[in-house]
């Protein structure tokens, strides 16, 4: 389950990170990186109920809480392209 703690911390350390950006398309690659040791989480959390470390019971509560988790950043993503936050600083001509 060491895998899947560190996956379930990605999610978090990602999200931070792109906070701390400034471009919004900076934020947006972490964002995307979390989005991805969300599946990532949800992965090792199939594998251990198929090897007997947690049940069915435990895996569904986690496949409901990475739907929510998962909505939770797709609109997080979308409030972040809306805003286009630093796109003239940076020069938006070159980011396309």
């Amino acid at each position: 389950m060491t895998n899947c703690a560190s996956a379930a911390c990605s999610i978090s350390l990602n999200i931070a990170e792109g906070y701390g950006r400034y471009h919004y398309l900076d934020r947006l690659r972490f964002l995307y990186i979390a989005r991805g040791s969300l599946s990532e989480t949800l992965s090792a959390f199939i594998i251990a109920e198929t090897l007997g470390y947690c049940t069915e019971a435990q895996l569904d509560w986690s496949r409901k809480l990475k739907q929510k988790i998962e909505k939770n950043l797709n609109g997080y993503c979308r409030f972040i392209k809306n805003q286009k936050e630093g796109g003239k600083e940076y020069g938006h001509q070159y980011l396309k």
